[in-house]
């Protein structure tokens, strides 16, 4: 793509895995075309290589091995960066959309210059913003007084003949070697400004400027002492003691707001033990109301025993009940067997009788019967007598 120049970001990393993917991806998604990204990773052991991997397709290089330090992971990512602009953005930091962009009209707007210093701003592990910088003027005199007119480091890019001319950076130095290349800058070119907001810097517990904040303090009195002569030290010395006095204030409002937190900790304490003690009152009730339930449950268990043996001895008399009721019953078919048996007799002797009664009347019916009547009687009479 001609006429629109190349930036070429160098991001250092060592186990800041946890951060490393957040910063990568807000380069990878920058609106701008022209972008070489180089990640120079000092041999992480936390799973950055496997973050690192995921996105390697997008990266113009990277490579994890041992290092000196950041100092150097930078100066070798810068010494394989084919841009026009420069500049480094740590693992731990991120761009704002659009901060690229930004970078190249803010250097087309200004093609004197040899560096350009955007706003940054600067958060806590929770999201909080603690502060947003904007500097308007950035030179050899402001940097002097670095503690009143400091800037953030991922908000500041360079031109390629800047770093060519100027770099690398002092590998002897682990703190403030961005100060360092600030100040050799401002030696030899100029600085523009702009004031759209470029970057984010974390403060968390292991960065180095958080961890090590008074040996960097030292190290960028010692930094100006060294670039800045004279005026310099007149600078740094003013602006270090308004730092220091911010800094004692800063105590004691952090004294005084612990000490606030210490007293609403207590209530909350005091509170909680409150509520363990409502909460243990509610578990013995609780407990009672659940010995009482089982008392009476087993009561109850009692009760469905003692009427389940009832049960039992009522289901025992049914069925002696119900075996003198069959053999009750067995003796009552016996017996109207028994009854049948004799109206069948009585029926069968009724039957003979009525045949006998037939045979005598038709006897009585018969014309011989009468003819011997007379007989019948003298016979009767004879029997009589004798």
């Amino acid at each position: 793509m001609k006429n629109i120049p190349k930036i070429s970001v160098v991001t250092p990393s060592f186990n800041q895995g946890r951060f490393l993917e957040k910063t990568i991806l807000s380069v990878l998604e920058q609106d701008y075309p022209n972008i070489e990204y180089i990640v120079i990773d000092g041999g992480s052991s936390d799973g950055s290589v496997e973050i690192i991997k995921k996105y390697e397709k997008q990266l113009a290089y990277w490579i994890s091995e041992p290092d000196r330090g950041q100092s150097h992971a930078i100066n070798k990512g810068f010494e394989r960066a084919t841009g026009d602009i420069f500049g480094w953005l740590n693992s731990d930091d991120w761009y704002h959309p659009g901060a690229l962009k930004a970078v190249v009209e803010g250097f087309a707007a200004h093609p004197e210059a040899g560096a350009l210093v955007g706003g940054g701003d600067y958060v806590g592990e929770n999201g909080q913003l603690l502060t947003t910088t904007v500097r308007k003027k950035v030179d050899l005199e402001s940097i002097s007084g670095w503690y009143n007119h400091y800037f953030w480091q991922p908000s500041c890019f360079f031109r390629r003949e800047v770093w060519n001319s100027c770099g690398p950076l002092d590998e002897s130095l682990t703190l403030a070697m961005d100060l360092d290349l600030w100040l050799k800058i401002a030696k030899r070119y100029t600085f523009a400004t702009t004031e759209t907001i470029l970057s984010t810097t974390l403060r968390h517990e292991n960065a180095k400027t958080s961890a090590w904040m008074h040996e960097s303090d030292i190290t960028t009195l010692r930094l100006v002492l060294k670039h800045g002569g004279a005026a310099g030290a007149s600078n740094i010395i003013e602006s270090y003691a308004n730092h220091i006095i911010d800094y004692h204030k800063d105590v004691d409002w952090r004294i005084d707001e612990n000490k606030r937190i210490n007293r609403f900790m207590n209530e909350q304490l005091e509170e909680k033990n409150r509520q363990i003690t409502e909460r243990d009152r509610l578990i013995r009730e609780r407990e009672r109301e659940i010995s009482e339930r089982d008392r009476l449950l087993g009561e109850r268990d009692r009760q469905m025993g003692e009427r389940d043996r009832l049960i039992g001895e009522r289901d025992r008399q049914i069925v002696e009940k119900d075996r003198v009721i069959a053999e009750q019953e067995r003796r009552i078919d016996e017996r109207d067997k028994a009854i049948n048996e004799r109206e069948q007799r009585i029926r069968e002797h009724s039957a003979r009788i009525e045949e006998k009664d037939q045979h005598i009347n038709a006897l009585y019916d018969s014309k011989s019967w009468r003819l011997t009547a007379p007989l019948r009687w003298l016979a009767g009479k004879f029997v009589k007598h004798d």
